[in-house]
């Protein structure tokens, strides 16, 4: 390896975001997952949570090509696993979708109304 390689590959490694994480659930197409893993390595996100209650989804993180040298993919069976997991870390939980029902996410239900 010359040393403007080491030198970007440092540099990158620096800018890497220890406190910022993705946990992604119910994404069943390997392009999907890849581009997930792809993203967050992009963005220096250096870890990943899927929920995946079945052994045969979690074969699909390997998808991501080069991106899974700088990403590990952690995965859970289910998203109170993923949850009480990231918790225990001292995450904080950001989710990006709005829930249609109670969540674990949130103590109160945001309630969505449907544009007309």
């Amino acid at each position: 390896m010359n040393s403007k390689r080491y030198e970007r590959i440092c540099e990158m490694l620096a800018r890497r975001q220890p406190d910022l994480t993705v946990c992604m659930e119910q994404v069943h197409k390997p392009h999907n997952v890849s581009a997930v893993i792809r993203t967050a390595d992009a963005v220096g996100v250096h870890e990943v949570h899927a929920v995946w209650p079945s052994s045969r989804m979690r074969t699909m993180a390997s998808a991501a090509a080069g991106s899974n040298s700088w990403v590990q993919v952690k995965t859970h069976r289910t998203i109170a696993d993923a949850v009480g997991h990231l918790k225990g870390q001292g995450m904080q939980f950001l989710p990006l979708t709005f829930p249609t029902k109670p969540s674990i996410f949130v103590k109160s239900t945001i309630r969505v109304q449907p544009a007309s």
